[in-house]
């Protein structure tokens, strides 16, 4: 019996980059189109063994996808891909998602002529900007401070969480610093949790999973619901390189120079802002 795919649809969380990436109706899957080289790149990838460290840092890469009416199930599992009925995408300016805003729920777009135009001493306030101190929502009744920011995380969640992604950009560095590989127009993408308690529950999900604490040994009838809501809270932030759209391998010619340096630079600023948050905090002591 023939089955209905779910009607693609541009997808609303797009941040950057050029239009036209899509998500299924049910927004299980991102579809974005590829150029031949980038696809070549995460297939090489995945058989390659002196690419296997840097794959724990890439998005999962499973299959392609084949844009185009109804088929059939069988026919699908045989094809190795899948059918969707794509819509035009509309236009729309581009922005960047920044930061969250916790009184209304809703991002907080900044405009990609911001990133255009900034210049190199501006960066430590862009920064600080990506990732701002929240403070706590007024309770009913009270007034909210007029200098009180309506973005960013309580200051030792987000020096958590930024401790943890330097850790991971510096992994990457180390990483690349051993490949021989050319990443022209590259991207790394840094994504937090700007909800503060699934931020606090996330770093202390990651906290048990790293230092081994969780219980191995739970009884088979454990709560259900409680499982399912562990199942549902996703990591308190991710670190992943994308856009390899002009990446390729570059044998006997050593490390990619421009690479190291654009990470050494995210290294730098991310800990110049650890600072930053470090002093803040001793100043409320």
């Amino acid at each position: 019996m023939a089955s209905t795919a779910s009607n693609a649809k541009p997808l609303k969380s797009q941040v950057g980059g050029h239009a036209g990436v899509l998500t299924t109706e049910d927004g299980s899957l991102i579809i974005k189109p590829a150029l031949p080289l980038e696809l070549e790149f995460y297939q090489t990838v995945q058989q390659s063994e002196e690419l296997e460290h840097l794959s724990m840092f890439l998005p999962s890469f499973i299959g392609t996808l084949t844009l185009e009416g109804e088929i059939d199930e069988k026919k699908s599992a045989e094809l190795g891909n899948i059918s969707v009925n794509p819509v035009d995408a509309p236009q729309r300016d581009e922005t960047l998602v920044k930061v969250y805003d916790n009184i209304t729920s809703e991002a907080v777009n900044t405009p990609k002529s911001y990133g255009k135009s900034i210049k190199p001493t501006d960066l430590p306030d862009g920064i600080a900007r990506f990732f701002p101190v929240g403070v706590p929502l007024p309770q009913e009744g009270e007034e909210r401070p007029a200098a009180a920011s309506t973005t960013g995380l309580p200051v030792q969640t987000l020096l958590s969480i930024l401790k943890g992604i330097h850790e991971e950009v510096t992994e990457i560095r180390e990483i690349f610093s051993e490949l021989e590989i050319r990443m022209v127009g590259g991207s790394l993408l840094i994504i937090y949790e700007a909800d503060w308690k699934q931020a606090e529950e996330g770093l202390k999900k990651l906290d048990d999973d790293q230092e081994g604490e969780e219980d191995s040994d739970q009884e088979d009838d454990e709560d259900d619901q409680g499982e399912e809501d562990n199942k549902r809270l996703g990591p308190p932030y991710a670190v992943k390189l994308i856009d390899f759209a002009h990446t390729r391998l570059t044998p006997g010619k050593g490390p990619d120079e421009g690479v190291l340096l654009g990470l050494d630079t995210v290294i730098k600023l991310i800990s110049g802002r650890i600072g930053q948050l470090e002093q803040h905090s001793q100043d409320y002591l």
